[in-house]
């Protein structure tokens, strides 16, 4: 809990919001589980990193910080220095990265609905486009 406390420490004072799940009434795959359903569930105001620092990482003083936008390997970097420096300059060139994936797909969403007012309005624009109407 030491490396948790430090890692929260640092990251808050850079200004990074963080939510450090230190309950112990859960295993650590319950509460993946919750956290990657909460994220699936809020996706804009949520959680967009997850941090796992287990007894190695607290030996090699890193953490594997996961990106929750890109599923599987390509979205974990392994072994980040617990250095304050290095550790706050990834984790904000990460949320930058997150910040422009976002944007593109709210451009592409809102470029893909369709505004209608009747029912055959609605059968013509469904066709590939999501149907906003009364």
């Amino acid at each position: 809990m030491d490396a948790i406390t430090l890692l929260k420490e640092v990251l808050h004072k850079a200004g990074v919001k963080i939510k450090v799940d230190d309950s112990e009434q859960r295993t650590p795959g319950w509460k993946f589980n919750f956290w990657e359903m909460k994220v699936r569930l809020l996706l804009s105001d949520s959680i967009i990193c997850l941090f796992v620092v287990g007894p190695p990482d607290v030996a090699n003083r890193s953490v594997v910080v996961s990106r929750r936008d890109v599923p599987g390997k390509p979205g974990k970097d392994l072994g980040i220095s617990m250095e304050p420096s290095v550790l706050v300059s990834h984790v904000k060139s990460r949320l930058e990265d997150i910040q422009a994936s976002l944007e593109i797909v709210v451009a592409c969403l809102y470029s893909n609905i369709a505004d209608v007012n009747s029912h055959e309005v609605l059968k013509e624009v469904t066709e590939g486009k999501w149907a906003r109407g009364p």
